[in-house]
């Protein structure tokens, strides 16, 4: 009798130990990305997260924002696209040489003219890519 309890014992611990690791491989292969990228309105800067990057924009260093749809992001010089977004440096003929970190989601985007550099920039969705620019024009404009 003991016997046939160790060996039930034994079978639910390595039962508990795959569920657990089933969890864990679930949780990295879908979920360990979805926070990666974000955008920060702090008092004096906007703070622009993507994998392996942090970038720090001070307001005062903005000279214009603009709102654009159906934009053309040119090719990615490093970074890169994952299932929602897309991120890095990337090249066009309009921008030139730019950063980026926007939602594939979205048709839409902010332009940063930041004098030297440009930034990209968008939400999940037309709505919160426009709701995005309206607080940026009202922080800027304090």
């Amino acid at each position: 009798m003991g016997n046939i309890s160790l060996k039930r014992n034994r079978r639910l611990n390595i039962l508990i130990v795959m569920v657990i690791f089933a969890g864990m491989t679930f949780y990295c292969l879908f979920m360990g990305r979805s926070q990666e990228i974000m955008l920060k309105f702090e008092s004096a800067r906007l703070q622009i997260v993507y994998p392996d990057t942090s970038i720090e924009l001070p307001y005062s260093s903005i000279r214009n924002i603009s709102y654009m749809e159906f934009p053309e992001f040119g090719s990615c010089i490093k970074g890169g696209k994952e299932k929602i977004y897309q991120y890095g440096i990337w090249e066009n003929e309009l921008w030139g040489r730019y950063y980026m970190c926007v939602y594939s989601t979205s048709p839409t985007c902010i332009v940063i003219d930041a004098g030297e550099d440009i930034y990209v920039i968008s939400g999940d969705s037309e709505i919160t890519t426009s709701e995005i620019y309206n607080k940026f024009v009202e922080i800027l404009r304090a």
